[in-house]
């Protein structure tokens, strides 16, 4: 969906289109490069502000929305986050629920605030950590900033707003913020990235090894086959379906040579799962 401007300056309070009058009565100006808008309110098209006697500013969309998001965070103090869920394996195995969706109440926000070489839409502090927002409608995160994200150890949701289906005002974009959780995404999860870290270090390297047209791995810790008293595994039929297969590797003339199995530290990795209060969700 095209989304149109649905809001605009006027004596420097952010305001939605609705509450205005039509055309350059409205006494508007962009959110982000100041210039005069004109309130258009025909019968045909989804009322709007557009710019007058200049080219539309690339940057006015997503500037309103960071405002008005920022207002009505800042009233509520509170958002609404998606589930963590994650898997040992990106690739296979059963879903992992780290935390369910929920609603925290936050203590703090900043808007635009540079951390460290980046600078977030929203910063939010709650219960002395940090959520870093991103309101995205038609500029997503590319690979650099969430590679930066990720170095920082911030959580951080992506709000993607490019494919609604009605107009956005203030009611619409407050039952984002606060109730819904369809548009919401993370981007980094500290607490998911913790439970993996943990994981991972128990981690240990087997061969796959090819006799004729089957891939085995000898040893398999779980004795899912057995073959003259020597436990083994088949990688295609049960390792990758594991949810004690953490990852594979490979080389130049092979994708898969390798894989890391936790399976031998099962009880440890029961424990951490325990830990972290999470629990499997089939496929």
């Amino acid at each position: 969906m095209d989304i149109k401007l649905p809001f605009g300056l006027k004596d420097g309070q952010l305001v939605e289109i609705s509450g205005v009058e039509r055309g350059l009565n409205c006494g508007c100006f962009c959110p982000s490069c100041h210039q005069k808008l004109i309130a258009r309110k025909g019968d045909k098209s989804i009322h709007h502000f557009a710019h007058y006697n200049s080219q539309e500013c690339s940057k006015s969309l997503e500037t309103s929305l960071h405002i008005a998001a920022k207002e009505i965070l800042e009233k509520h103090k509170k958002i609404r986050l998606p589930a963590v869920i994650t898997k040992m394996c990106e690739a296979h195995g059963d879903q992992l629920l780290l935390f369910d969706e929920q609603t925290i109440v936050f203590d703090k926000i900043y808007l635009e605030k540079r951390i460290d070489d980046i600078k977030p839409d929203v910063i939010i502090e709650y219960n002395g950590r940090k959520l870093l927002v991103e309101i995205a409608v038609t500029h997503f995160l590319d690979k650099e900033k969430k590679s930066k994200i990720r170095n920082l150890g911030y959580s951080t949701i992506e709000i993607k707003l490019n494919d609604l289906k009605k107009q956005l005002n203030f009611h619409s974009l407050q039952d984002i913020l606060l109730h819904d959780v369809k548009n919401k995404f993370w981007v980094y999860n500290a607490k998911e990235h913790s439970f993996l870290d943990e994981i991972r270090n128990f981690g240990k390297t087997l061969k796959i090894i090819k006799r004729k047209i089957a891939l085995h791995v000898d040893y398999c810790p779980l004795k899912l086959r057995m073959w003259k008293g020597k436990p083994y595994a088949y990688f295609i039929d049960d390792c990758v379906y594991c949810n004690y297969f953490f990852d594979s590797k490979g080389n130049e003339t092979q994708s898969h040579t390798h894989i890391i199995c936790v399976g031998h530290a099962k009880k440890q990795i029961d424990q951490i799962i325990k830990k972290y209060n999470a629990s499997f969700i089939s496929n």
